[in-house]
């Protein structure tokens, strides 16, 4: 069978389309003869996320991204992607999640499938769950955030830093520092004057210093010679602190407590008046009478005192003839008078 010239141009025409299709297919990763299945994910923002866009799970790309539309019936603008799965080794299981990551600096987006838990697959034409992966920008963003409010703080207060420079480096300011530093200067000179008479009088004093030392170095000698003495001290002194801790004290300063109240009894039973020396302090006219007749018994007192003869008389023997009698009649009689003479004003 002859075939003319059309029908070959023909058919080199329809194999180069197919071979343009099938060479533009591959350069977008897609196979035409391959077995693939067909997954859906919703999202609400792709993140730039294009079709031709790779599918990988560990690393490993195991399909592309077919299609990205809006979900139809969507008001909020919501994504529905559509990726195929070459591989037909690779089993995943029912709630594993589309994730969009990051798949380098320049910015390109990939699918990457997180397997789940469930014990049953997916199949092709399920949507499994989306997830979107904080982009490296989005990262940085999320870095930068709170060092940017730390910054502004920090202008914040630096701000106030300077204003209070301002405030305090004006001209009131700079003469209240000024007259500081004077006050200081002069402060540390009279520190200095201060220590220096300290040194001159340590100095001066230094035999006396010293002589103090030797003698306090005596005495801790003289105390280390006396520990056994001091010890014996304490061991009495310990001793008299049982006896009075065994002393019946409360019940001694009970008993002192109630003469007390006693003696302020009878005080005051004196005070008003009541009893012998109650009269006698508060009884002007019986303290005079009293005071009158102590007067008189002194006088009486003395006066025995000084002539006994005239009360007493004791004859233990009668000697004596009748001249020597009458001389003592008479010498008595001659004392009475003077007696008399004395008494008489």
């Amino acid at each position: 069978m002859k075939i003319n010239k059309e029908t070959k141009i023909g058919i080199v025409l329809v194999l180069a389309i197919a071979g343009a299709v099938w060479g533009f297919n591959v350069l977008k990763g897609s196979n035409l003869f391959s077995r693939s299945r067909t997954f859906y994910a919703k999202y609400q923002n792709v993140s730039g996320l294009t079709v031709s866009s790779p599918v990988k799970v560990n690393g490993f790309k195991i399909g592309q991204v077919t299609d990205v539309r809006f979900l139809p019936g969507s008001t909020t603008g919501e994504l529905l992607v559509q990726f195929k799965i070459d591989n037909k080794d690779f089993n995943f299981p029912k709630d594993s999640k589309a994730r969009i990551v990051s798949s380098g600096l320049l910015g390109g987006n990939e699918i990457v499938i997180v397997p789940g838990k469930s014990s049953m697959y997916a199949e092709k034409g399920d949507t499994l769950r989306s997830e979107l992966e904080a982009g490296l920008q989005q990262q940085v963003n999320e870095m930068i955030a709170p060092l940017k409010i730390k910054v502004e703080n920090l202008i914040g207060s630096v701000d106030t830093v300077v204003t209070a420079f301002k405030a305090v480096f004006d001209d009131e300011g700079m003469g209240n520092i000024s007259s500081g530093l004077t006050s200081l200067r002069k402060s540390i000179q009279g520190i200095e004057l201060i220590i220096s008479q300290v040194n001159t009088l340590l100095s001066n004093e230094r035999p006396k210093i010293s002589h103090i030392f030797t003698n306090v170095d005596s005495i801790s000698g003289t105390i280390q010679k006396s520990n056994k003495d001091i010890t014996n001290i304490i061991k009495n002194f310990s001793a008299v602190s049982d006896s009075l801790k065994n002393a019946r004290i409360s019940s001694t300063v009970n008993s002192l407590n109630r003469v007390m109240g006693e003696v302020d009894t009878m005080l005051t039973r004196v005070n008003r008046g009541e009893g012998t020396i109650g009269e006698l302090l508060t009884n002007k006219a019986l303290y005079n009478k009293l005071d009158s007749v102590v007067i008189k018994l002194n006088v009486l007192v003395q006066d025995i005192t000084d002539h006994p003869d005239d009360y007493i008389t004791v004859n233990l023997i009668k000697v004596g003839t009748s001249r020597e009698r009458k001389e003592r009649q008479e010498e008595k009689e001659r004392k009475k008078q003077e007696k008399l003479n004395r008494k008489s004003p």
